[in-house]
């Protein structure tokens, strides 16, 4: 389990992070350079990254884009929280949810698969499940 200083050094970690993407996409929008990473082979397209390109990005847009890049960032990070801590159930997931544990890694024991190397191949998962709402993220045909 963690400790109250751990749970607190990892959170403020998790806003920190937050407001650095918002931060970032948001100067990557007023430079017109956008880049994405996620999902994994999402990429834009030129009529996208065209667009992207053509908005004046005034300080103002500039500070209102941060905010809500920020807070759309939150959202699923919030709702993995609740599911770590159980108050919160997997769409996909047909047994009793009662939430995750934090544990510390020991030394002697194999780690097995970490949660950020599976991150990106899960997003696949994803969109196999996914309700279609007539767009997609990625630029993946199928």
């Amino acid at each position: 389990m963690m400790t109250e200083q751990e749970k607190e050094a990892l959170l403020i970690e998790v806003h920190r992070y937050i407001e650095d993407a918002a931060t970032r996409t948001a100067a990557a929008l007023r430079a017109g350079s956008v880049g994405i990473l996620y999902p994994p082979n999402g990429g834009l397209t030129d009529a996208e990254q065209a667009a992207l390109a053509s908005l004046t990005v005034t300080p103002d847009l500039e500070s209102a884009l941060r905010k809500v890049i920020a807070d759309a960032a939150s959202i699923p990070l919030f709702h993995f929280f609740c599911l770590l801590d159980g108050v919160g159930t997997p769409q996909e997931y047909d047994g009793g949810w009662i939430g995750l544990a934090l544990s510390r890694p020991n030394e002697d024991e194999d780690q097995g698969d970490f949660l950020h190397d599976e991150f990106n191949d899960t997003y696949w998962t994803w969109r196999k499940v996914r309700p279609d709402p007539g767009w997609k993220l990625d630029t993946y045909e199928d």
